[in-house]
């Protein structure tokens, strides 16, 4: 253990000198030896993982770990500043420039400039002296410390990991590196408060009004805001909560009155007085929902005359903090005034936008019991439009999409254009398939999806993992399908919501990117269409791509007016959408006519066949060409779908 302790120390020793310097001394170096030294360290880490891993007490590994990366990390900064933004041809310059984020580039620099406090040779007496002579770069050093708040530093470097892009490695190195001078300035301003409480109000005297007028609106607006969030809210979402039991309980009504209406239990004429109640309900309540989103709007416009005012003094803050040209403990009060009044507004603006989110997402639930009501009334007056499918069709219908789709992405590699740049991908990370009903009725289908993903960080292996995810989604009303054995009803906005919540969840801060495919075997709702197509909502995935697909009409639906500046939409489309043959298609259409002519010279008043003798006529072929040509033939008028004894029958009218 001792020998394998003293190998690592001295596996360390070359990047803790890197440690040690400043990145100002770095910058003093030429290039090439910067990337000598990155090389140097770069495999002195993969060496110090590979061999003393379980060598070292954790608390000692870890640390030689930050001091690496925080090695590297200032080394990438300094070469970055040589290259100064030119393209590089040089892989490895390029490797070094990106090994970190912007997040972690930023914060290194940040806390560099404090390199000079010196923890080991500058204590907090000797500080308490510089800042009250205020002269020097230490002084200047030290005030920026005290006006950025960095006294605090474990605290700020915890919030930024938390906020931004920084590994734990680097935080704890920043911490370990830093933590100690600044200790030594909190001693210090302790002191001073103590020994010398005038000195801090001669130094802002200047600016003391311009502050304290900033502070008393930010105060006021924080107040209200606080309020506003705090109590208006919480009382908003009380009566909300409230008028979403009723919407429930509504809801379970409209559900119930929809099963009625498709069996026909009862007269048609009961039926409609029922629903026209339960119209009337649904009514008041969209009424009362909108009252209460009005009187959380009114409140909100309180606020926005005060957020004038924070503006107001923040350009009044940053324009004196213009005018004071060298660094100075004054400038630095005001700039972190003004970052404090852009972090209220910012926090405002946050939660404003949180409010809209949230707003439309109540409107469009809804819009989907607004949808569920219109939807019986259509059924009630024999007006539905839908894709009349037996159970057993949907359940074939499920596996052929599926399959296909699984085929389709099996077939790498595949380009996906992604947020952050086009993703070549020769090989899945992972490949699942996953049901939304578990249980395994013979004829009935489970809803499945089929899920592909692909996880990468970045050049060998470091940096920030991103995933990009395709998803194949079955969307189909199977505890109808197992009711009644058929279905025809379009899939509605409620149902479209529920698959969108449960499959795309977080983006994680943009570092997931998903397509997916919704299916239907019964069609979509226009409503639902034009919400996809973006037409009567925003709909809008800053991290995800959503297409819908008629299975029977062989369609997707999605956003048309984004192929402009998204022509990978149109091809995104067409990998969900499962292909048929042209050829198969005319088969099925020949045979279709024979039968039909068959039909006609046995009983030329009733011309009826069993849809069962269609499928055994077209053994080999694909359930989906059959399903494609019925339907065609069924929207021209050409051919009626009925049930006859509980079988599927075709009644031909004309097949010209």
């Amino acid at each position: 253990m001792g020998c394998g302790v003293s190998f690592c120390n001295q596996l360390a020793s070359y990047a803790q000198r890197i440690w040690d310097e400043s990145l100002g001394d770095l910058a003093r170096s030429p290039l090439p030896e910067l990337l000598e030294d990155f090389r140097r360290v770069w495999r002195d880490f993969k060496e110090f993982k590979a061999r003393c891993y379980g060598e070292l007490p954790a608390g000692i590994y870890g640390y030689y770990e930050s001091v690496f990366s925080i090695a590297l990390l200032k080394l990438s900064v300094a070469i970055e500043d040589k290259i100064m933004g030119r393209e590089v041809q040089d892989e490895y310059v390029r490797f070094a420039v990106e090994m970190f984020t912007p997040d972690e580039k930023n914060a290194i620099k940040e806390l560099e400039r404090f390199s000079g406090i010196d923890s080991r040779v500058t204590p907090p007496e000797v500080l308490a002296d510089i800042i009250v002579s205020r002269k020097g770069e230490v002084y200047q050093l030290v005030k920026e410390a005290v006006g950025k708040q960095y006294v605090n530093l474990a605290d700020v470097v915890e919030s930024w990991s938390k906020v931004y892009r920084i590994s734990d490695s680097i935080r704890r190195g920043l911490i370990v590196r830093y933590e100690a001078r600044f200790k030594n300035v909190v001693e210090a301003v302790k002191r001073l408060l103590d020994q010398q409480p005038a000195w801090l109000r001669r130094l802002f005297s200047e600016y003391e009004e311009a502050l304290l007028s900033s502070a008393e609106v930010r105060v006021e607006f924080e107040k209200a805001f606080r309020e506003l969030y705090e109590r208006e809210l919480s009382t908003l979402r009380e009566r909300v909560e409230s008028l979403e039991r009723e919407r429930s309980n509504l809801l379970d009504r409209l559900s119930t009155l929809s099963e009625r209406a498709t069996s026909r239990e009862v007269e048609a004429r009961i039926l409609e007085e029922e629903l026209g109640r339960l119209r009337k309900e649904y009514e008041d309540l969209r009424s009362r929902y909108l009252e209460y989103l009005k009187m959380w709007e009114d409140k909100a416009k309180e606020l926005e005359s005060l957020k004038s005012k924070l503006a107001e003094k923040e350009g009044e803050l940053r324009e004196m903090a213009r005018r004071e040209g060298e660094l100075t403990a004054a400038k630095e009060t005001l700039e972190a005034e003004v970052e404090r009044l852009r972090n209220t507004i910012s926090e405002y603006e946050r939660r404003v936008e949180e409010y809209r989110k949230e707003r439309e997402t109540l409107l469009l639930e809804l819009k989907t019991m607004e949808d569920k009501v219109s939807t019986i009334e259509k059924s009630l007056r024999g007006e539905l439009k839908g894709h009349p499918v037996m159970a057993e069709e949907a359940a074939i219908l499920e596996l052929i999409f599926v399959e296909k789709l699984r085929s389709k992405l099996r077939e790498l590699p595949i380009v996906i254009r992604t947020p952050w740049g086009e993703v070549s991908i020769s090989r899945w990370s992972y490949e699942r398939t996953e049901y939304e009903h578990l249980e395994k009725d013979v004829g009935v289908p489970s809803n499945a999806s089929v899920v592909l993903g692909y996880r990468s960080r970045g050049i060998l292996g470091l940096g920030e993992e991103r995933v990009i995810e395709v998803r194949g989604v079955y969307l189909s009303h199977v505890d109808t399908l197992k009711k009644q054995g058929f279905d025809s009803q379009p899939v509605t906005l409620s149902d479209l919501l529920k698959v969108l919540r449960s499959n795309l969840g977080f983006s994680e801060g943009g570092r997931r990117y998903t397509l997916i495919g919704i299916a239907s075997p019964t069609g979509w709702e226009e409503s639902v269409m034009r919400y996809v197509a973006g037409e009567d909502y925003s709909l809008v995935f800053g991290n995800a791509v959503v297409i819908l697909v008629d299975l029977v009409e062989g369609r997707a639906i999605y956003p048309e007016k984004l192929s402009s500046t998204m022509p990978y939409i149109d091809r995104y489309a067409r990998m969900f959408l499962p292909e048929v043959a042209a050829e198969e298609e005319r088969h099925v259409e020949d045979v279709l006519r024979d039968l039909c002519d068959e039909a006609k010279a046995k009983a030329p008043e009733n011309p009826v066949f069993l849809y069962r003798n269609l499928v055994e006529r077209l053994k080999g072929v694909s359930r989906l060409s059959i399903m494609r040509v019925m339907s065609r033939y069924r929207e021209r008028g050409s051919i009626e779908v009925r049930s006859i004894g509980g079988e599927k029958a075709v009644l031909c009218r004309s097949t010209g």
